[in-house]
């Protein structure tokens, strides 16, 4: 999916289960609930998201969260611009419920985080994701959010300030790698 626009969809701008998906160069904006999202939170034929590419797409002014990964596993997330979404967090990383599919190994790396409601969100149990190099700055709520028990997780060398809260760690019993 390469080089268009969507925007003021009902609910999401863009959601593709499977694998080996490329979504590159779009510009998403203005959709109600989820700009694009890699799985869903219902339940689908194809639960398990593998190997898809996220780049260089700008997604502003979505209600809920820009980009989901939802039961994804080594997808790659780079150089967006995710902007302006004041009521939306800018990424979030989160199991699928029935079946429980955990989202694991994906990479987010090189995008602008900014204007969101928190940038950057991990959710329950999730593991062995890379965050690195983004700038996640001037986000309302939190930069980064890690709750309910993710862990190991590598977050290291993002920019993060003027945020409201540059990093905040909820109900976390196990490690996270945290570097620069």
């Amino acid at each position: 999916i390469n080089e268009n626009t969507v925007n003021e969809n009902g609910g999401y701008g863009i959601m593709i289960s499977g694998r080996s998906n490329t979504i590159n160069e779009n510009i998403i904006n203005n959709n109600e609930k989820v700009g694009l999202s890699l799985g869903s939170l219902e339940p689908m034929a194809f639960p398990i998201n593998l190997y898809n590419s996220v780049t260089k797409n700008t997604l502003e002014g979505n209600e809920l969260i820009s980009i989901l990964i939802v039961g994804g596993v080594e997808n790659r997330i780079s150089e967006n611009r995710i902007i302006n979404n004041p009521r939306a967090d800018g990424i979030v990383i989160t199991n699928m419920l029935d079946p429980i599919i955990p989202s694991e190994e994906n990479i987010i790396i090189s995008n602008t985080i900014t204007g969101n409601k928190n940038g950057i969100r991990i959710n329950g149990g999730q593991k062995y994701n890379i965050i690195e190099r983004n700038i996640i700055r001037d986000n309302l709520e939190k930069g980064f959010l890690i709750k309910d028990n993710a862990r190991s997780n590598i977050i290291r060398g993002n920019t993060m300030c003027y945020n409201g809260l540059d990093l905040r760690c909820e109900r976390i019993d196990t490690p996270n790698g945290y570097f620069s």
